[in-house]
């Protein structure tokens, strides 16, 4: 658990400490099930013939790349996006929709992708 909000000098402190836990829990817990922290280029064209590239994604915070926060390919063509929010505001239309944009485009036949924020409660 990262605390509160108020323990951090900023509210991105406080987003980058809960990120990192998330992702650390998940590596040590949920390998090979969840996908944490993986960026891919935001469409699929970008990806021929450049050296970028690599299977699963790019490379970490890449220029125009997208990161998901946490990836589940369920099965049956069904993609999980877990978005974690540390913020006050969720996730705009525009956001959902590159985010189903860029899962599409880099795993091909997708029969779903949900999107699906998750918010817990912060403790102002």
């Amino acid at each position: 658990m990262a605390g509160k909000v108020s323990d951090y000098r900023s509210s991105t402190d406080f987003g980058t400490r809960a990120h990192t836990i998330m992702k650390e829990n998940i590596l040590h817990n949920y390998s090979g099930r969840l996908i944490p922290e993986r960026s891919y280029l935001k469409y699929f064209e970008e990806l021929e013939g450049d050296e970028r590239y690599r299977e699963g994604g790019v490379r970490y915070g890449l220029k125009d790349s997208l990161r998901l926060d946490v990836l589940e390919k369920v099965g049956n063509g069904v993609i999980c996006v877990y978005d974690l929010k540390t913020g006050k505001s969720g996730l705009s239309p525009a956001r959902i929709r590159e985010i189903g944009q860029s899962v599409h485009k880099n795993f091909g036949i997708v029969n779903r992708i949900l999107i699906i924020p998750i918010q817990p409660w912060l403790g102002y």
